[in-house]
């Protein structure tokens, strides 16, 4: 209810109901911050799309620090025969290593993973449409 308080200033009065509402868009609003602010600054790297022919869904967890270890998990969407994963440095004159296979993951069907020692990486999977790759970079 709004009314003058005789000096020609407006004074709003808010009712319980409105206030209720107040509160509970504040805490909606507060709830969806903290949602989305669980992944904001995450170190990790998600791929969703091709490699080639094949639909791939990578995982790559970096090291805390520089050189170090990272952990890439490769989910192709097809049965696949190998799945690799290597460093890609482009500005190498001559061959880099060799790929290294991913195994499959035994607690996560379809999963495979690969440690490597890397800031760059691709990951690639060999199967029934042949030889494919993506590009995943952190």
């Amino acid at each position: 209810m709004n009314r003058s308080d005789g000096t020609g200033a407006l004074v709003v009065r808010r009712t319980g109901a409105m206030m209720a509402r107040q509160y509970v868009r504040s805490l909606v609003l507060a709830c969806v911050v903290l949602v989305c602010a669980a992944h904001i600054n995450s170190p990790d790297a998600w791929f969703d799309g091709p490699a080639g022919q094949y639909h791939v869904l990578v995982h790559v967890k970096p090291p805390a620090v520089v050189p170090g270890i990272a952990v890439i998990s490769i989910k192709p969407d097809e049965k696949v025969d190998t799945v690799t994963a290597f460093v890609n440095k482009f500005d190498a004159v001559a061959g880099g290593p060799p790929p290294d296979v991913a195994k499959p993951v035994a607690t996560e069907p379809g999963w495979y993973r690969t440690q490597l020692w890397v800031k760059r990486r691709t990951t690639g999977a060999d199967g029934a449409l042949g030889s494919q790759c993506c590009v995943v970079r952190l």
